[in-house]
This record gives structure tokens, C-alpha cells and sequence, in this order.
């Protein structure tokens, strides 16, 4: 019979994990990288001044 090996995981698996978790990492950048930011509002003047005057009352 075998013994037994320790309690530590064998070298493959760390460097499985560490590939995966890279990737996983690597695909969540990279999701983030490819959204585009959100249009910033105008400016309040702006608005104002595009915006037609209201009715003059009589």
C-alpha cells in the first residue's frame, strides 16, 4: 500500500487554481474595460440656454 501523503495539495492543483482564478480575474477586467462610461449630464446653463423661453403672459 501507498502511504498516505501529507495534508498539503499537490503542486498541479495549486497551479490549476492559480490559472483559473487568473482567468476569471483576467475576464472581469476585461468585461469592465469593454462598458462604456455613462454620458455626463450638461451643465445647468447649458440646458437653460438650449432650452426655449416659457410663454410671455399678457
Amino acid at each position: 500500500m501507498k502511504p498516505q501523503s501529507s495534508a498539503s495539495p499537490r503542486p498541479w492543483t495549486f497551479i490549476a487554481s492559480a490559472l483559473f482564478h487568473a482567468g476569471v480575474i483576467g475576464l472581469l477586467l476585461w468585461g469592465g474595460l469593454q462598458t462604456t462610461p455613462p454620458p455626463s449630464p450638461a451643465p445647468l446653463a447649458l440646458e437653460l440656454w438650449t432650452t426655449a423661453p416659457p410663454p410671455r403672459r399678457r
